[in-house]
């Protein structure tokens, strides 16, 4: 089963697709995300992030491979671990010595750090959903 950081990640990587790779209008990218990420089973985040998008996006499956150097540079983005190792200014660590990555990935003080960070971003991530929704008062 996947964290709640996992998903988070994952979804994120979908909607920075969309929007990076494919040209959709944020808000639409943030409004069909948010209608599908709850609809899934965890057998469903085998799948490509790309993949995904392009299935919401309603265009051709794009290859990983076509948008490679982009494509990686948005899962590094939102990967729950390189976002906590920024945090917690590990990266650098974590890039000269690898060999320490599975020690900081598998802190469960770490997990829980992202997943109350996750958390947060999720909430602040709705609200702003919200105020993109509703109409300015004129």
């Amino acid at each position: 089963m996947l964290s709640p950081a996992q998903k988070d990640s994952y979804w994120r990587t979908v909607e920075a697709c969309m929007v990076e790779l494919m040209g959709i209008d944020p808000a639409v990218a943030y409004r069909k995300v948010q209608q599908h990420r709850d609809e899934v089973s965890d057998l469903f985040y085998q799948r490509e992030p790309i993949n995904t998008a392009a299935d919401l996006a309603g265009v051709a499956e794009l290859s990983a491979e076509e948008y490679q150097e982009r494509y990686k540079q948005i899962v590094a983005r939102f990967d729950p671990v390189q976002v906590i190792a920024d945090f917690a200014g590990l990266s650098e660590i974590m890039t000269l010595r690898p060999d320490l990555t599975p020690r900081v990935t598998n802190a469960k003080r770490l997990q829980q750090l992202l997943d109350d960070i996750t958390t947060a971003l999720s909430e602040v991530r709705k609200a702003v959903g919200q105020l993109l929704e509703t109409p300015e008062e004129q």
